[in-house]
């Protein structure tokens, strides 16, 4: 199963249906807020969504390199079925 392993907060579950809405018809957005409030889980609960129509389905999250490895930690420990590489060069 391509599950999130956490729990979404009401907002957190807005912020996803918002997001799938705009996947479901090839659009793009972005989720902007104040820092610590599930961003991160917001787009792995996503990822976990699409995953589980099309298994094949691969992701690339680019972000600034002071969170590549907490985005690394995250995909481990709450989609830990999802295989993650991260590309740094220095």
């Amino acid at each position: 199963t391509n599950e999130l392993q956490s729990q979404l907060r009401p907002y957190q579950k807005a912020g996803v249906s918002w997001l799938w809405f705009l996947y479901s018809y090839g659009l793009s957005g972005l989720l902007c807020d104040e820092m610590g409030l599930g961003k991160t889980h917001q787009a792995m609960a996503l990822m976990a969504g699409i995953k589980n129509i099309d298994p094949k389905a691969k992701f690339l999250v680019v972000s600034p390199t002071s969170v590549i490895y907490h985005w690394e930690e995250l995909i481990k420990r709450f989609l830990p079925h999802q295989k993650s590489y991260v590309f740094h060069e220095n």
